[in-house]
């Protein structure tokens, strides 16, 4: 992740669990986006997760852009 004050985003460069479908990207995911701000967005630079984010588009649809 990287995190920027400048432009209140944090940036979701790669993510990774060691257990897939076990729902422990979603709780990283969670964690920092309940973390952030109220003023503050988080972007994925490259999505290469095979539905992943848009799943947590769906569900962090005010915080996370694509």
């Amino acid at each position: 992740m990287i995190f920027s004050a400048d432009y209140k985003c944090v940036d979701f460069y790669e993510i990774n669990a060691a257990r897939k479908g076990k729902g422990f990207g979603r709780e990283m995911v969670t964690a920092v986006l309940g973390s952030l701000p109220s003023d503050w967005k988080a972007t994925v630079t490259m999505d290469q997760s095979d539905g992943f984010w848009e799943k947590m588009m769906r569900s962090y649809p005010e915080k996370l852009e694509l």
